[in-house]
């Protein structure tokens, strides 16, 4: 582990602690910031996005565990892996599958016009 300057805690993984927290708090922004225009169809896509990225969820879960489960030996860390990973596919399904919707509509308009 490497030591900054005889300091009494490891650096390296806090700043890898920060970096994540960090990166989930800005997932949470990006995923509950308002569109300029919020109405029936936004709010349409989103519950389409947050079942789609629930599914993806449910489903890299379900493989990961077989997975894991069929490992001879096994990280010690796994199930910390796994909750990690799930929970980074969920939040990464939700906002381009919602973004992707989004542009494609928008070009559409854009082509009709």
């Amino acid at each position: 582990m490497l030591w900054v300057d005889d300091l009494p805690f490891p650096s390296v993984p806090i700043l890898l602690i920060l970096f994540f927290f960090s990166g989930l708090f800005g997932l949470y922004f990006l995923l509950f910031s308002k569109e300029k225009k919020e109405d029936e169809y936004i709010r349409k896509i989103r519950l389409e996005s947050f079942q789609l990225a629930t599914l993806t969820q449910i489903l890299f879960l379900a493989y990961s565990l077989i997975r894991v489960g069929f490992m001879r030996d096994p990280p010690r860390d796994a199930e910390l892996m796994l909750f990690v990973k799930t929970l980074f596919i969920f939040w990464l399904a939700y906002i381009v599958r919602f973004n992707f919707v989004l542009i494609r509509n928008k070009m559409k308009i854009q082509n009709e016009e």
